[in-house]
């Protein structure tokens, strides 16, 4: 979504972050999952096994993310303005792993920039106002100003690429959900984490 068409979507929206219940940062979100997975448990209404399986494969992968994200050290320079980042992610969401760890860093990197986590299924009231497709996909950032709580823009659920690649095998006739997630995580792999924290770099630089 271009900036222009992005402003127009979210014209008067403000959003009261510090007003918000369930929030997290985003050690205090790395440590909830690993407190639910030694129960067995996931984030989310949905217990099942495959969910609890996929949350840990993730934890796997945040680690992964951590350890390669590099953020271009002249970012604080261009970026100044305060921002605060409103996360909106589940620990279940395979897309999440691999874009939750490298928004957090992009945020601890920047003095400016406050980050808050919040879980989709716990705050749908705001999860609707930023759908993709009509869906609630996730990971999902809000950048909102923490002077006038406006929202300046949002990203996601996933950087262009990778979504490309999730619209183009959707549309095909043999259409694979098992097939799209490993031809997506081998993106993800691959990109290491630096579409995402471009993107977001870029939104942030026409802010200023």
């Amino acid at each position: 979504m271009c900036l222009k068409n992005m402003k127009k979507s979210i014209e008067g929206l403000n959003i009261f972050v510090s007003e918000l219940s369930g929030t997290y940062t985003y050690n205090q979100y790395r440590q909830l999952i690993d407190q639910l997975l030694a129960k067995n448990n996931t984030t989310g209404s949905n217990q099942s096994a495959f969910y609890i399986d996929y949350t840990r494969q993730n934890v796997a992968r945040m680690k992964r993310a951590e350890e390669l994200l590099t953020v271009p050290p002249d970012a604080s320079q261009h970026i100044t303005k305060p921002y605060q980042f409103l996360l909106i992610s589940e620990a279940w969401c395979g897309d999440a792993s691999y874009t939750v760890p490298i928004i957090a860093g992009l945020a601890k990197a920047l003095p400016a920039v406050d980050l808050t986590i919040i879980l989709r299924d716990e705050h749908l009231e705001i999860m609707d106002k930023f759908l993709t497709n009509g869906g609630r996909s996730i990971a999902k950032l809000i950048i909102v100003d923490p002077t006038t709580h406006q929202v300046l823009a949002d990203w996601g659920p996933r950087p262009e690429k990778a979504q490309e690649i999730v619209v183009e095998m959707k549309q095909r006739h043999n259409f694979n959900q098992k097939e799209m997630a490993i031809e997506l995580f081998k993106w993800y792999e691959a990109d290491k984490g630096k579409s995402t924290l471009n993107e977001i770099i870029k939104i942030l630089s026409t802010l200023e």
